[in-house]
């Protein structure tokens, strides 16, 4: 039960509460969630753009 309430306390913890939040945790957070919107941004408009992506319903059967 110590291991686990001190695990989850833990700073570098991704699992622990927001109050401890460490210095990697803090940063990367954000940093990934903004790199996956982009991400998903950008490839959808270029395959939107190049037409080598198509949608379900325009898809010949």
């Amino acid at each position: 039960m110590n291991n686990v309430s001190h695990f989850n306390a833990s700073p570098y913890n991704f699992g622990g509460s927001v109050q401890h939040i460490g210095p990697y945790e803090g940063f990367l957070f954000p940093v990934t969630f903004f790199l996956a919107v982009i991400f998903v941004i950008v490839f959808d408009t270029y395959f939107y753009l190049t037409g080598n992506l198509v949608a379900p319903e325009d898809s010949p059967k």
